[in-house]
């Protein structure tokens, strides 16, 4: 991957933390624009409705041209991530994090840093992650972003408690039958 960043979700304890390591296949530049920046910004502790600015940003990700998909990409879990055109963020939580949803936003910006004025309405996409923090685990989660979104605020794209993968082992499904996650203690 060409890029990685760290966000602590909360200031982290010795014990009980958690690392979460989100995958980001990023979308092309779009022809036509000026050049985008992905921005990201994570947060387990309020809504996508409220106020944003307080949050830490990550100095945006150039959008590059040559990131286009074939017509029928492959389902996002199968594509190989391309080092120009994917990132990744991992966060780390402690145990009052374990059981909040994790918001995240990657807003398509003209400025690295989201503050110009017409940053004012990037487009984005959001994404919930309904569980990804397990005490002293490891996981990942991945989303794919095919274009750059046309609205300013989507429906976010829900990564399942299931689909949230322990990095020690490989599984089509991350859930027991009883419906505990793999990262729990049976």
């Amino acid at each position: 991957m060409r890029w990685a960043a760290l966000f602590a979700v909360v200031v982290a304890g010795c014990s009980g933390n958690a690392i979460f390591e989100l995958e980001l296949d990023l979308p092309p530049q779009p022809a036509g624009l000026p050049p985008l920046h992905a921005v990201v910004q994570v947060r387990n502790d309020a809504s996508f409705d409220a106020d944003w600015a307080p949050v830490e940003r990550l100095e945006g990700i150039p959008l590059a041209p040559d990131c286009a998909r074939p017509a029928d990409p492959p389902p996002c879990g199968e594509r190989p991530l391309a080092p120009n055109c994917s990132a990744v963020v991992s966060v780390i939580g402690d145990a009052d994090d374990l059981t909040r949803p994790l918001n995240v936003r990657v807003r398509y910006c003209e400025d690295p840093s989201c503050t110009a004025a017409t940053d004012a309405t990037a487009p984005e996409t959001r994404v919930v992650v309904e569980r990804a923090l397990y005490e002293g685990r490891y996981t990942q989660g991945r989303i794919c972003v095919d274009e750059v979104p046309v609205t300013p605020s989507p429906d976010p794209i829900t990564i399942a408690r299931c689909d949230v993968r322990c990095r020690d082992g490989e599984a089509v499904q991350h859930c027991r039958a009883d419906g505990s996650h793999f990262c729990e203690d049976p």
